[in-house]
């Protein structure tokens, strides 16, 4: 409670500027399988160098003592009421909230798919949207993004 996660498409959550989570998917065999991973505690000798400015833990930032249980409960319930039962667009309230939790949105990115431009939010089908110098708006679906 009252703990602002942002989204950064396509697949970090950022709390405090920081990755305390991010998901994966692979398609294959008419499924989809996503794995989760999360950061609840950091490692007693902290986060390595390179990583400490980027990543933080859920109990790092503040959140206090985490229950590994009442998370994975939370979790799996989340999951199963957000996760459509048959493939189509984000569900609108659904699409609203990520929009609203959106840290690219109007922010100068470099795409590994769409080279450079200003991201302009998470179409209905998932995809970014990015909009080049031109004004041209093009649809981001795979690959990595990054901040300028």
């Amino acid at each position: 409670p009252g703990v602002r996660v942002g989204i950064k498409w396509p697949n970090d959550l950022e709390l405090g500027g920081r990755k305390p989570a991010g998901v994966l998917c692979e398609h294959g065999h008419g499924a989809v399988v996503a794995g989760i991973g999360l950061n609840v505690r950091l490692p007693a000798e902290g986060l390595p160098d390179a990583l400490s400015d980027r990543a933080t833990s859920l109990e790092g930032s503040g959140q206090g003592r985490v229950s590994l249980g009442t998370l994975a409960t939370a979790l799996l319930h989340e999951l199963h009421e957000i996760v459509p039962r048959r493939p189509g667009p984000i569900p609108p309230a659904l699409h609203d909230e990520l929009e609203r939790r959106d840290v690219l949105r109007d922010r100068p990115v470099i795409t590994q798919q769409a080279g450079g431009g200003t991201a302009r939010g998470i179409a209905p089908d998932g995809a970014l949207w990015v909009e080049r110098l031109g004004g041209e708006r093009v649809r981001v679906v795979a690959g990595s993004v990054r901040r300028l």
